[in-house]
Protein backbone atom coordinates (compact mmCIF):
# COMPACT_ATOMS: atom_id res chain seq x y z
CA UNK A 1 0.00 0.00 0.00
CA UNK A 2 1.91 3.47 -1.08
CA UNK A 3 -0.10 6.53 -1.78
CA UNK A 4 2.27 9.77 -1.87
CA UNK A 5 0.65 12.49 -0.14
CA UNK A 6 1.39 15.44 2.31
CA UNK A 7 0.56 13.69 5.58
CA UNK A 8 0.15 17.25 7.24
CA UNK A 9 -2.92 17.67 9.93
CA UNK A 10 -5.02 20.02 7.17
CA UNK A 11 -4.72 17.45 4.57
CA UNK A 12 -5.29 14.82 7.14
CA UNK A 13 -8.62 16.62 8.31
CA UNK A 14 -9.77 17.19 4.53
CA UNK A 15 -9.73 13.08 4.28
CA UNK A 16 -11.39 12.78 7.60
CA UNK A 17 -14.28 14.60 6.42
CA UNK A 18 -14.13 13.01 2.83
CA UNK A 19 -14.30 9.74 4.82
CA UNK A 20 -17.51 10.97 6.73
CA UNK A 21 -19.40 12.08 4.03
CA UNK A 22 -18.44 8.96 1.74
CA UNK A 23 -19.97 7.14 5.43
CA UNK A 24 -23.13 9.28 5.27
CA UNK A 25 -23.93 8.44 1.38
CA UNK A 26 -23.31 5.03 1.62
CA UNK A 27 -25.90 4.38 4.90
CA UNK A 28 -28.38 6.34 2.91
CA UNK A 29 -28.18 4.93 0.00
CA UNK A 30 -28.23 1.17 1.47
CA UNK A 31 -31.34 2.45 3.07
CA UNK A 32 -33.29 3.53 0.22
CA UNK A 33 -36.07 1.77 -0.75
CA UNK A 34 -36.54 0.05 2.95
CA UNK A 35 -39.75 2.76 3.03
CA UNK A 36 -40.44 4.98 5.81
CA UNK A 37 -37.87 4.88 8.63
CA UNK A 38 -38.86 5.47 12.45
CA UNK A 39 -36.30 7.76 12.76
CA UNK A 40 -33.67 8.99 10.63
CA UNK A 41 -31.31 6.93 9.70
CA UNK A 42 -28.18 9.12 9.78
CA UNK A 43 -27.68 11.56 12.62
CA UNK A 44 -25.01 13.48 14.14
CA UNK A 45 -25.10 11.44 17.37
CA UNK A 46 -25.18 7.17 18.24
CA UNK A 47 -27.05 6.43 15.51
CA UNK A 48 -24.34 7.99 12.30
CA UNK A 49 -21.53 7.13 14.91
CA UNK A 50 -22.27 3.38 14.18
CA UNK A 51 -22.21 3.82 10.97
CA UNK A 52 -18.79 5.24 10.93
CA UNK A 53 -17.15 2.37 13.83
CA UNK A 54 -19.15 -0.28 11.33
CA UNK A 55 -17.65 1.46 8.16
CA UNK A 56 -13.70 1.97 9.57
CA UNK A 57 -13.84 -1.39 11.27
CA UNK A 58 -13.93 -3.13 7.80
CA UNK A 59 -11.28 -0.72 6.34
CA UNK A 60 -9.30 -1.66 9.68
CA UNK A 61 -9.58 -5.73 9.16
CA UNK A 62 -8.22 -4.99 5.44
CA UNK A 63 -5.75 -3.05 6.27
CA UNK A 64 -4.54 -5.69 9.11
CA UNK A 65 -4.13 -7.65 6.24
CA UNK A 66 -1.80 -5.53 3.88
CA UNK A 67 0.19 -3.87 6.64
CA UNK A 68 1.46 -6.58 8.89
CA UNK A 69 2.49 -4.50 11.89
CA UNK A 70 -0.70 -2.42 11.34
CA UNK A 71 -2.22 -1.48 14.90
CA UNK A 72 -5.76 -0.30 14.36
CA UNK A 73 -7.07 2.72 16.48
CA UNK A 74 -9.09 2.18 19.50
CA UNK A 75 -13.21 3.63 17.84
CA UNK A 76 -14.89 2.05 20.62
CA UNK A 77 -14.28 5.52 23.02
CA UNK A 78 -16.26 7.80 20.03
CA UNK A 79 -19.88 7.75 20.54
CA UNK A 80 -20.68 10.68 17.93
CA UNK A 81 -20.08 11.95 14.16
CA UNK A 82 -18.34 15.41 15.26
CA UNK A 83 -15.81 13.02 17.96
CA UNK A 84 -15.39 10.67 14.84
CA UNK A 85 -14.52 13.46 12.85
CA UNK A 86 -12.31 15.01 15.18
CA UNK A 87 -10.50 12.02 15.69
CA UNK A 88 -9.62 10.16 12.39
CA UNK A 89 -6.84 12.58 11.81
CA UNK A 90 -4.79 11.78 15.34
CA UNK A 91 -5.94 8.49 14.62
CA UNK A 92 -4.73 7.75 10.77
CA UNK A 93 -2.01 8.39 8.90
CA UNK A 94 -3.34 10.30 5.53
CA UNK A 95 -1.81 6.74 3.74
CA UNK A 96 -4.33 5.12 5.80
CA UNK A 97 -7.44 7.96 5.20
CA UNK A 98 -6.07 7.42 1.30
CA UNK A 99 -6.87 3.85 1.70
CA UNK A 100 -10.25 3.91 3.72
CA UNK A 101 -11.96 6.31 1.25
CA UNK A 102 -10.66 3.89 -1.78
CA UNK A 103 -12.88 1.26 0.57
CA UNK A 104 -15.83 3.48 0.32
CA UNK A 105 -15.31 4.20 -2.58
CA UNK A 106 -15.59 1.08 -3.74
CA UNK A 107 -19.09 0.71 -1.75
CA UNK A 108 -17.58 -0.02 1.68
CA UNK A 109 -19.41 -2.78 3.43
CA UNK A 110 -22.17 -2.49 0.70
CA UNK A 111 -19.66 -4.61 -1.54
CA UNK A 112 -20.01 -7.83 -0.58
CA UNK A 113 -16.10 -8.48 -1.67
CA UNK A 114 -14.83 -6.76 0.69
CA UNK A 115 -16.22 -9.42 3.07
CA UNK A 116 -14.77 -11.70 1.18
CA UNK A 117 -10.92 -10.43 1.09
CA UNK A 118 -11.34 -9.99 5.01
CA UNK A 119 -12.48 -13.77 5.61
CA UNK A 120 -9.34 -14.81 3.61
CA UNK A 121 -7.35 -12.85 5.00
CA UNK A 122 -4.70 -13.20 1.95
CA UNK A 123 -2.29 -10.01 1.81
CA UNK A 124 -1.97 -10.23 -2.13
CA UNK A 125 -5.56 -11.24 -2.52
CA UNK A 126 -6.66 -7.12 -1.42
CA UNK A 127 -3.69 -5.42 -2.81
CA UNK A 128 -4.61 -7.27 -6.35
CA UNK A 129 -8.04 -6.72 -6.20
CA UNK A 130 -7.46 -2.66 -5.32
CA UNK A 131 -5.24 -2.90 -8.28
CA UNK A 132 -7.68 -4.47 -10.66
CA UNK A 133 -10.54 -2.31 -9.24
CA UNK A 134 -8.93 1.45 -9.46
CA UNK A 135 -10.46 4.63 -9.15
CA UNK A 136 -10.65 8.04 -11.44
CA UNK A 137 -9.18 9.50 -8.66
CA UNK A 138 -6.09 6.74 -7.49
CA UNK A 139 -2.16 7.82 -8.37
Amino acid sequence: MSHNCQNTSYHRRQLAQQVIGLIRTITIQSLEGLGNQPHDPWDEEEGGAGWVDNELSIANDLLEIVEIHYNPPDLSRYITVPQFQRALPRLYSAEHLHFILRFLRHGGSSNEHFFRLRETANERDVEEWFQQNPLPDDS
